[in-house]
């Protein structure tokens, strides 16, 4: 169970960082490609990409394609057997197919959380450097750094190990 869960995760977070990808230069690719491909070139106001503005049938390809890849490579590092080779297939693509519906979802609020984050994190810094700033104006420096005060030692004392004067001390109570 913890492999299925696992072959999910993995195609939902592949399918991310491709979605991820593709809001950011896939629509540059996609137009270089349809272009090459197509008769008629797409215009730059274009909002298409590999997975912007397509129909199910058009991410089913870009799905099918990361799932073989990463599971090719699974595959052949794991040695796994053709039937659950084939079933972590079938898990992978529908993680990335997930992933390809809620990753621009996910990615727009993505950016606020991050800014939201960022914020909190510079607050922190001008928290630091105003405690530092005013421990420093605080706190006297001293010039000289400072030294321990070495006292004298003092000499140790000789024990006596004569233990027949502690016997007879003993004894003579």
């Amino acid at each position: 169970i913890m492999d299925t869960i696992l072959s999910l995760i993995v195609g939902f977070a592949f399918g991310l960082l491709f979605s991820f990808w593709d809001n950011k230069k896939g629509k540059k690719w996609y137009r270089r490609w349809h272009n090459l491909s197509h008769k008629n070139p797409l215009s730059d106001e274009s909002d298409l990409s590999f997975l912007n503005n397509q129909p199910f049938s058009k991410r089913l390809v870009p799905a099918i394609i990361l799932t073989l890849i990463f599971g090719y490579i699974t595959w052949m590092f794991g040695h796994l057997n053709l039937i659950y080779t084939i079933l972590t297939f079938a898990l992978l693509l529908v993680g990335v197919l997930l992933a390809f519906y809620t990753g621009p979802l996910i990615l727009n609020a993505l950016p606020g959380k991050l800014k939201e984050a960022n914020k909190a994190l510079k607050k922190i810094d001008a928290l630091e450097q105003d405690i530092k700033s005013t421990a420093e104006a605080v706190l006297p420096k001293s010039k000289e750094e400072a030294k321990p005060i070495e006292e004298e030692i003092k000499p140790e004392k000789k024990k006596d190990d004569n233990w027949r004067k502690g016997v007879k001390g003993f004894l003579d109570k």
